[in-house]
């Protein structure tokens, strides 16, 4: 699922908005999160 998909299934109605909220409360952007815990599984 990428970040769009969520923004929009938790209800915000914009990615922007939702990332200065994210940026806002935890000090990194969604993307900066998902690259800090993002783990490849070997398939």
């Amino acid at each position: 699922m990428n970040i769009s998909q969520i923004v929009y299934s938790i209800g915000f109605t914009s990615r922007s908005y939702f990332s200065k909220i994210f940026k806002e409360k935890y000090g990194i952007t969604p993307y900066e999160y998902k690259k800090q815990v993002y783990i490849p599984v070997a398939v």
